[in-house]
């Protein structure tokens, strides 16, 4: 493979990214048009590639997370200290934030930033250093907030109980362990704004692409989700691509291979777009351990393993 986040690639302000923009759409579209297509009617489990898949949310529990999705818009769009953060260059439109659950639901004793920061996770694009690396730092915990309970309307957290059921039911048993709710690190309301491209890319576990398994709900607008497998360098593994729709009231879910070998982007059907991603689990630094990053994603992308074959360059949600 040799690069690598969930809804886009190619982050970067140098000052060429409508060009790359542009570049990347015309790539995910003809790969769309040549990618094994799963149709609307594919079990949970898409075929022919490991750790992938698809669900309808039951619509009381969909109506309930929309509403949660919005209150975090919400409590983002009305605080004087908090903003969304973009999703690549600084021209770029669209917008994601992060929220992290009361305390009392996941029980760590501990608030979500502390969470990550304790795991080690850096909170910006593995490819900043320096002032941009911490101005892009400033950037993420400032479009983060850390939810209360009361804010929350009710049923919620069964809701969230019922999507937790539904995605332990479609991972590989290896993963089931962190798909819960004291392993839901973060959720992720992300905004299109016109922008109707999501790309190519991988999400970076030990920066802001975190999470061992990630879901996305779809809050509004429909799309093609494309996933690319390149292969890794030193094999034999055939290029391998595949794409399936998804509307609102409908989650796909990265884990295993789809999560830590393939880039995946979005080509969204109308300019508005939102939907919701669920961060779940943190890998651990290095190799090493039952999720380490390294032996998990790293090694597959160029940031990892030195291979110049990489297309996607950051953890964008």
């Amino acid at each position: 493979n040799g690069s690598g986040s969930d809804d886009g690639g190619g982050g970067g302000g140098d000052g060429d990214g409508d060009g790359r923009e542009e570049e990347g759409h015309e790539e995910a579209e003809s790969i769309a048009s040549s990618a094994v297509t799963a149709s609307a009617a594919t079990p949970p489990r898409l075929p022919r590639y490991h750790g992938v898949g698809r669900f309808d949310l039951p619509p009381g529990a969909f109506e309930k997370i929309v509403l949660l999705n919005d209150t975090i818009v919400g409590l983002l769009s009305a605080s004087n200290t908090k903003a969304f953060a973009g999703w690549g260059h600084e021209e770029d439109v669209r917008q994601r934030g992060y929220a992290f659950l009361p305390q009392a639901w996941h029980g760590a004793g501990a608030t979500g930033r502390e969470r990550l920061e304790s795991a080690g996770v850096s909170f910006s694009m593995r490819e900043y250093s320096g002032q941009r690396k911490r101005d892009d730092e400033t950037r993420n915990w400032g479009a983060s907030v850390e939810l209360e309970e009361a804010q929350l309307s009710g049923g919620t957290k069964e809701a969230l109980t019922e999507v937790i059921a539904l995605v332990r039911g479609i991972v590989p048993p290896r993963y089931r362990k962190v798909v819960s709710m004291g392993c839901l690190m973060a959720l992720q309301p992300n905004r299109h704004n016109s922008n109707k491209y999501l790309p190519l890319h991988a999400d970076q576990p030990m920066n802001e692409g975190f999470g061992v398994v990630i879901v996305t709900i779809v809050i509004r607008g429909g799309g093609t989700i494309v996933l690319v497998d390149e292969g890794d360098d030193g094999t034999d593994e055939e290029v391998a691509s595949w794409s399936f729709p998804c509307h609102a009231g409908s989650a796909w879910l990265l884990s295993s291979h789809a999560r830590n070998k393939a880039s995946h982007g979005v080509l969204a059907d109308g300019p508005n777009r939102e939907s919701l991603n669920l961060r779940f689990g943190l890998h651990t630094a290095g190799a090493g351990g039952e999720f380490g990053a390294y032996d998990e994603v790293d090694r597959h992308w160029e940031w990892g393993a030195g291979s110049d074959k990489g297309r996607a360059k950051s953890g964008y949600g």
